[in-house]
């Protein structure tokens, strides 16, 4: 028998719930950029081992939303802590303890708080985190005076890093400890439950939120439309849509520069992933108002 469970990750944009499960899991399960949103609706990863199988559910980040696209973000990621064994509540040691992170608190008495980029925030950051992070926990315990069965009494703070690896081992070992016995949910060697065309349009919006302004990421999302092999190349075509006729000129660039820069960047990240060569053809559609339908 394996300890078996689903473990919901959840916290602000660019908490680093995305690069710890692709370092948990060693496999690229989700994008990772530096702007905010950048995951949109939740991604499963999976880590399995000869004791345990820890399926990772990367959720979008927790934030004031504007649209119903946006809107629906914040629901999957809601549901996602819902259904979990484990609701892993994130908090960036760069940021701190701020509103948003204390609801999640409060709201999923998480037996885990994991402070994230613990390599960047540094030990002056990391320890007056920790002694704030306990005070807020005990008087939340305090004030819900209730005993969570299965789960410890007081949730285990742990500083994280995926650049130096700290703690990683120390954090399966606690998902271990709390997740119930039982037979394997997905095959041993498979790494996340998102299709390669989900995953081919995945890389394509990295490339673009990298290179494009911060006015227009929101704003775009990417779809497969033609996926072919000939003669030991696969011919993909993607659509990049986005809301506004600027935005459009923005991203094929003077000449076409910029489209080229996202395409051939995207070329190489989906070779990679699927082992073969590719030749992919961009193009860049209008679709107004897209999130808020």
């Amino acid at each position: 028998m394996y300890k078996v469970g689903h473990v919901a990750f959840v916290g602000r944009p660019n908490a680093g719930k995305s690069s710890l499960i692709n370092t948990l899991v060693g496999e690229k399960v989700s994008i990772v950029t530096p702007k905010p949103q950048t995951t949109r609706d939740n991604a499963l990863g999976i880590f399995t081992d000869e004791k345990r199988q820890i399926v990772f559910v990367d959720t979008p980040g927790v934030h004031r939303a504007k649209s119903n696209f946006g809107q629906s973000m914040v629901k999957a990621a809601n549901n996602a802590a819902r259904g979990a064994d484990i609701c892993a509540v994130l908090i960036d040691s760069t940021k701190g303890l701020c509103d948003v992170s204390k609801k999640l608190l409060k709201r999923y008495s998480p037996p885990v708080v994991i402070i994230t980029k613990a390599d960047i925030g540094g030990f002056e950051r990391i320890y007056p985190l920790i002694a704030e992070l306990d005070a807020f926990l005990t008087e939340s315990q305090n004030d819900r005076n209730v005993k969570q069965d299965n789960f410890m009494d007081k949730p285990d703070i742990i500083p994280v890093s995926v650049v130096s690896k700290l703690n990683l081992d120390k954090l399966l070992d606690i998902f271990s400890s709390v997740l119930p016995e039982g037979e394997l949910l997905y095959p041993e060697d498979e790494y996340t439950d998102k299709s390669e065309n989900y995953m081919i349009a995945e890389i394509v919006r990295e490339k673009a939120l990298f290179f494009l302004r911060d006015e227009i990421p929101h704003g775009i999302k990417v779809e497969v439309t033609r996926r072919k092999g000939d003669t030991g190349i696969t011919l993909i075509d993607a659509d990049i849509i986005v809301e506004r006729k600027s935005h459009k000129q923005i991203i094929i660039g003077s000449q076409g520069a910029m489209l080229k820069r996202i395409g051939e960047t995207a070329r190489l990240g989906i070779e990679r992933m699927l082992g073969c060569k590719i030749y992919i053809t961009l193009f860049v559609k209008i679709r107004e108002n897209w999130r808020d339908k």
